[in-house]
């Protein structure tokens, strides 16, 4: 055991404006063995701000997220107690999968989901590691398992998300058309590896952009990825080609896909969402493990990286909710310490 024996924890007893029903309270810490003889307590360092982590405080997801509860869902942290014969050491680093809400001094997880994390890998990039690239791994490598030369159309393009989806594009031989609303990111996109970038206009139906991203295809679209929903999400998925599939992952505008939609996009299309918490209850750790080996990988020879906006305590959450919120930030916004 080391260091204080007591932290802090932002929760939330009711749904609302994160910025509003957020506190931060004190958290004793916790005893593994009395929770669960399996469990592993970590006493975190970092975690970023995601809007996953966001959207379940409003109540978007109230038939499975309830109040009180702990917020965050990823980040770092050593390992303070875990039990014999788990494979965990006190000290390890690791990335806590399956534990209660991370945005906290401690979380509870169980060993068999406590993933380690290679020295080289600094705090501020490992704690971005679970979410955004396994989801990515996971959805196109075991989900769609895309062959060479596949061509992939995503929208939310400016999202570290996508930073990994281009990443794997390189490794397997894909092309990607990034759909962004932020005409600046262009540049950006292109340099990382986008074969085209296709900017949202606003006065664009989903008609219309549909149309302009299989343009800029330049043949079939075999794959959309949607995190937004509405207009842009239902463009993307109309963009795609027979027999292509569509996979939803995220709403950030909050608003719905049409009902009908798998009435109206092309012949065979397969429409579904897909979410990581389901993959992982589907398959072997084995598996999902192969998923933390090339984002390890990748990170440690530089073909993903995973940006790093500004960084804040504990103290200064609403801060970060602020800085989380900026359209033109370069990076993930980040809490540290405890």
């Amino acid at each position: 055991m080391t260091g204080r024996s007591t932290g802090r924890a932002l929760v939330f007893r009711q749904f609302g404006d994160p910025a509003s029903v957020l506190a931060l309270e004190p958290q004793a810490m916790p005893v593994a063995g009395a929770v669960d003889a399996d469990a592993a307590v970590i006493r975190m360092s970092c975690r970023p701000v995601n809007p996953s982590d966001l959207i379940p405080i409003t109540g978007a997801y109230a038939h499975r997220v309830m109040p009180p509860r702990i917020a965050g869902y990823e980040g770092v942290g050593l390992v303070e107690q875990a039990p014999s014969g788990c494979g965990l050491a006190v000290g390890d680093r690791v990335l806590p999968l399956r534990g209660g809400g991370t945005w906290a001094s401690f979380v509870v997880a169980p060993a068999r989901y406590c993933v380690p994390v290679p020295a080289p890998i600094d705090d501020e990039v490992a704690a971005q590691a679970y979410i955004n690239p396994l989801t990515a791994w996971a959805l196109l490598v075991d989900d769609l398992a895309l062959p060479r030369g596949a061509v992939i159309a995503i929208d939310a393009a400016g999202s570290a998300f996508t930073a990994v989806v281009l990443a794997l594009a390189a490794d397997h031989g894909w092309s990607v058309v990034a759909v962004t609303t932020a005409p600046q990111r262009t540049a950006g996109l292109l340099t990382s590896g986008a074969a085209a970038v296709v900017v949202v206009a606003p006065d664009d139906t989903a008609a219309d952009l549909a149309a302009r991203i299989r343009r800029a295809a330049g043949g079939a679209i075999d794959a959309g990825l949607d995190a937004v929903g509405g207009m842009i999400g239902t463009a993307v998925a109309l963009s795609v080609s027979p027999g292509g599939a569509f996979r939803v992952y995220g709403l950030l505008s909050g608003l719905p896909l049409p009902a009908a939609l798998a009435g109206q996009v092309a012949g065979g299309v397969t429409v579904r969402p897909f979410w990581l918490r389901h993959w992982q209850d589907q398959v072997t750790v084995d598996r999902w493990s192969e998923g933390f080996a090339w984002t390890f990988d990748a990170l440690a020879r530089r073909r993903l990286t995973l940006s790093v906006a500004e960084a804040f305590g504990l103290d200064d959450w609403q801060a970060a909710l602020v800085a989380a919120a900026r359209r033109d930030r370069q990076g993930k916004v980040l809490l540290s310490g405890g």
